[in-house]
């Protein structure tokens, strides 16, 4: 989301807690969506949409441990036909997500490096807030995250064959936020 007046860019990487980030900045500023018909635009969708405001706006979002990403973005997407793995290995028509990670949204085109000037963690969502409301310039109040609509811990959905595929499919976001299998 783009906001005019306080002079940001807020990257909605899908199932990271951004819709709760929208709903607490909509009452005090105008934001406007970066990217028309895209209800996620990646941090390049907006420099290609706006090359000339690049450097001109604070961007940031958020990334989430890529093992639990998925089991999240399954959870609403598909968990009621088809399961975990099945989601993991392509069978849901949901092209693009299947070679994505959370980092995805916030680098440049088919790249690795980041691209916004700011990332938090899900993780740490509520330590992040102090630093996301310094750079919206908006002290509001931030509502409940959801963790999706899948029961248990993340892990009790993986097994070896989708460990891989999301080791594959996020080293770099593995590596560069030290993210761990099972970790929280």
């Amino acid at each position: 989301m783009l906001c005019n007046e306080n002079k940001f860019v807020f990257i909605r990487t899908t199932r990271t807690g951004c819709n709760s980030i929208v709903q607490a900045l909509r009452p005090h500023v105008t934001l406007h969506q970066e990217v028309p018909d895209l209800s996620h635009p990646t941090m390049a969708h907006f420099m290609w949409w706006r090359p000339d405001d690049y450097d001109k706006y604070t961007s940031f979002g958020f990334v989430r441990n890529p093992y639990s990403w998925y089991v999240s973005f399954w959870s609403i997407t598909s968990q009621d036909t088809h399961t975990f793995e099945q989601f993991m290995m392509g069978r849901p028509n949901i092209a693009a997500l299947h070679n994505a990670s959370p980092m995805s949204w916030l680098t440049y085109w088919n790249s690795d490096t980041i691209a916004v000037d700011h990332v938090f963690k899900f993780e740490e969502y509520d330590e992040s807030m102090d630093r996301v409301r310094e750079i919206t310039q908006v002290d509001f109040t931030l509502g409940e995250k959801s963790y999706g609509r899948y029961s248990g811990h993340y892990t009790d959905h993986h097994n070896p064959i989708t460990r891989m595929i999301v080791e594959s499919r996020c080293h770099a976001c593995i590596e560069r936020f030290e993210y761990k299998y099972g970790e929280d």
